[in-house]
């Protein structure tokens, strides 16, 4: 399960890719991230670990991929980044690295799949996920990465979303280099 929300996390449709991810922001602040890949949003979550095979995902930030430009990192087999296209917005650029080779060209394929799909892009632009800030966190206070969903409507095309519940088991953290 995924914590630390508002909204329905369901009209975010069938969950295309997750994987273990890098994730390091303008200010070269770098964290391990577990993201999880939808058709219009990625969530990025911090991993806590409750028991020996239990844990619990806490979002931590979304990024609205009509927003933001994918600028891949030819030279690296891992590494892509997303730019907000409001320059200068939040901790973007954010340089996403995966911990192997396969898992970047799946990822950049997902996305940019629906990046030019209308009809998805539609379907997801009125969600009203959000991350949720907890009184009294200890963790430090930043500007988010992505703004707050804008209020405007969405005609229905009529596409019916499915449903599914996926039980995700984190792999192991990787060991840093």
């Amino acid at each position: 399960s995924i914590e630390g929300y508002h909204g329905n996390i369901h009209k975010l449709g069938r969950l295309l890719r997750h994987d273990w991810f890098s994730v390091q922001d303008r200010d070269g602040k770098n964290k391990e991230r577990y993201l999880f890949l939808f058709k219009a949003r990625i969530l990025v979550c911090k991993v806590r670990r409750i028991s020996e095979d239990r844990s619990v995902f806490i979002l931590k930030d979304i990024i609205r991929l009509p927003e933001v430009e994918v600028n891949d990192h030819k030279e690296n087999p891992n590494v892509f980044e997303l730019h907000h296209k409001v320059r200068g917005f939040g901790h973007y650029p954010l340089t996403i690295s995966a911990h192997n080779d396969t898992v970047k060209p799946a990822w950049l394929k997902e996305i940019r799949q629906y990046a030019s799909d209308v009809i998805a892009l539609a379907e997801h632009a009125a969600d009203d996920l959000r991350p949720q800030t907890p009184l009294g966190n200890n963790e430090e206070k930043s500007e988010p990465t992505t703004p707050p969903p804008q209020q405007e409507q969405v005609q229905s095309t009529g596409v019916k979303l499915l449903e599914t519940k996926t039980e995700i088991k984190p792999p192991e953290v990787p060991e840093r280099k």
